[in-house]
């Protein structure tokens, strides 16, 4: 969208549909970082509980832990939970930095009004 054509009173509204849009990315970015925090939690219980089912060495036990099936799921479940948390913090940032290029904008254009009143 062109902002340079627009009055205040549409940037102005712009602004205000971009805080709206803004909420809803900010909410699927804390519920991605949650996801991916709870996934990431898990991951020294779930080597443990791998590791358990070995015996023999603390090195035997956590080789065999890591080229378990169950560990390769996680790992790749990881993977693309942190995935979609680090786009939804991306979308999030961009959102925000539209939005405070709107506030500049419109800050801009009032003091050019008044300027030439």
């Amino acid at each position: 969208m062109k902002f340079s054509s627009l009055s205040i009173q549409e940037l102005e509204q712009e602004l205000e549909s971009n805080m709206t849009a803004l909420a809803s990315f900010g909410n699927k970015y804390a519920e991605d970082r949650g996801d991916f925090e709870d996934f990431e939690d898990k991951k020294k219980p779930l080597l443990a509980s791998l590791m358990a089912k070995h015996e023999g060495s603390q090195a035997f036990k956590e080789q065999k832990a890591y080229t378990d099936e169950e560990w390769e799921a996680y790992l790749s479940g990881l993977s693309y939970i942190r995935r979609e948390f680090y786009k939804s913090q991306v979308l999030y940032e961009m959102k925000k930095s539209c939005l405070d290029l709107l506030r500049t904008l419109i800050t801009t254009r009032r003091e050019e009004v008044k300027r030439f009143k």
